[in-house]
């Protein structure tokens, strides 16, 4: 193909965009002013698939519904994605053609190119065309938080908590004094723990063992973790409509809002996410590889995924299906005396009758 600068006289030029795991027929087209073209990368995303309702509302007054009648559904689908993005719940990988990367901060003119075997003199309208890699960092967004410093801190603490739940649910056996370069990297990152006293050397002095401390440690994990269940665990299904006022709880046909009830509530969903991770056996998948796996901070991403990966709604929103649902537990309270007073009433009828 061959590739220009600018559009041919300062012309209109054609943007085509496709997902990772998108149908081909599914990418999103839209031709546009030449203005756009003197955008980055990333400024044309933001400008196409903007955040302010009105702004969406004039791109919408623009798709070719003729041409595509699912365009409004595919804008949708960018839509989210790059709010998303916005938000720094995920990073954008761009690709130019079939594998060149390239970097949000490019100019957008760099890469509109002439339709291949077109006439350059003929041509309607040259092509932008891009093809977009979501992926999700769910590290790199907690260590962005205020609960962390960094990623390293971040990555110290879950690499603690992976070594002590395997050290306390299948009795793994860590060296003392580590032989290989395998068993150096593990001493290394078990060290936290040993400075914590949360784990320290056996009897025989020859393994490492979960220590008095380290038991307490991991029992009031435990008893944080089954808070979190107690109190945000009917997050997991909510339905909601805020045109009637109305938000029900367990349908099976709801959304799960608990990260976001959590950020909503003050915790850090990060920490949250990992302990009822650990909570319901997931790091039971990397039994064998453990040891390997927690080197990686991606290994981590992908345990930390609902994080980032997950329905969202509106602040104003959630703050009231969270006052919904301290509504609808009163209601259950209440319901649970009056049907308490009735029994006592029906037993005090029953005590008061005559034997017979």
């Amino acid at each position: 193909m061959m590739r220009s600068h600018a559009s041919p006289s300062g012309g209109p030029f054609k943007f085509e965009v496709i997902l990772t795991g998108m149908a081909p027929a599914d990418r999103f087209s839209l031709e546009l002013s030449p203005s756009f073209s003197r955008l980055s990368i990333g400024q044309l995303m933001d400008r196409v698939f903007p955040g302010e309702d009105e702004a969406r509302r004039e791109i919408e007054l623009m798709l070719d519904r003729v041409a595509n009648p699912d365009l409004p559904e595919i804008f949708a689908v960018f839509l989210a994605v790059t709010e998303e993005w916005r938000q720094g719940r995920c990073l954008l990988t761009v690709f130019s053609g079939e594998d060149d990367e390239v970097e949000l901060s490019n100019l957008a003119s760099t890469f509109i190119e002439w339709p291949k075997g077109a006439d350059e003199n003929a041509a309607p309208i040259p092509l932008l065309k891009l093809h977009v890699e979501q992926v999700y960092r769910a590290v790199n967004y907690g260590a962005r938080s205020e609960f962390w410093n960094d990623n390293e801190e971040l990555l110290d603490w879950l690499r603690s908590m992976t070594i002590l739940y395997f050290m306390d649910k299948y009795e793994e056996e860590l060296p003392a004094t580590p032989q290989h370069d395998d068993e150096l990297v593990l001493s290394r990152l078990v060290y936290p723990l040993l400075e914590d006293g949360l784990v320290g050397e056996s009897e025989e002095g020859s393994t490492l063992e979960i220590s008095e401390e380290g038991r307490d440690y991991i029992g009031e994990l435990l008893s944080e973790t089954e808070s979190y269940i107690d109190l945000y665990d009917h997050f997991n299904d909510t339905l909601m409509d805020p045109e009637i006022d109305s938000v029900e709880f367990g349908t099976g046909d709801g959304f799960d809002l608990r990260v976001q009830v959590y950020i909503a509530e003050g915790l850090d969903p990060v920490r949250t996410v990992f302990l009822l991770r650990l909570y319901d056996g997931t790091l039971d998948g990397s039994r064998w590889t453990w040891r390997a796996d927690i080197q990686e901070e991606e290994f981590f991403d992908r345990v930390l995924e609902p994080v980032v990966n997950r329905y969202h709604v509106e602040e104003p929103l959630i703050d009231w299906v969270i006052d919904h649902w301290f509504a609808h537990l009163e209601e259950q309270q209440e319901e649970a005396r009056e049907q308490e007073s009735r029994k006592a009433v029906r037993r005090r009828v029953r005590r008061s009758l005559p034997e017979s």
